[in-house]
């Protein structure tokens, strides 16, 4: 899609490292990590403290998940499976804002 991915990781605590030593443009984060922080508090975080855009992509979507994801005021939310297209509109949209 022409992006560069400048990192990845499987924990919570790892994900605000590299947004903090990386600054990327956008962080597409999982809600389910390993550790005891989940996705949605690290997006919290990395929101909070390093301006970035977060779009959530998961296969959680429950009512209580959604509703917890939107008080962190994600700048997007994909479910698995995903399309290619719906990736790239979402990225692009966050981008903007």
């Amino acid at each position: 899609m022409g992006f560069d991915i400048c990192g990845s990781t499987g924990s919570g605590a790892d994900a605000i490292q590299c947004a903090e030593k990386l600054r990327p443009d956008v962080v597409l984060m999982d809600i389910a990590l390993k550790g005891t922080m989940d996705g949605i508090e690290a997006a919290g975080l990395i929101k909070k403290n390093f301006d970035i855009p977060v779009i959530f992509v998961s296969t959680r979507s429950d009512n209580a998940t959604i509703m917890r994801a939107m008080e962190v005021n994600p700048d997007g939310f994909i479910k698995k499976p995903f399309n290619d297209d719906d990736l790239r509109i979402a990225i692009h949209l966050a981008l903007k804002k």
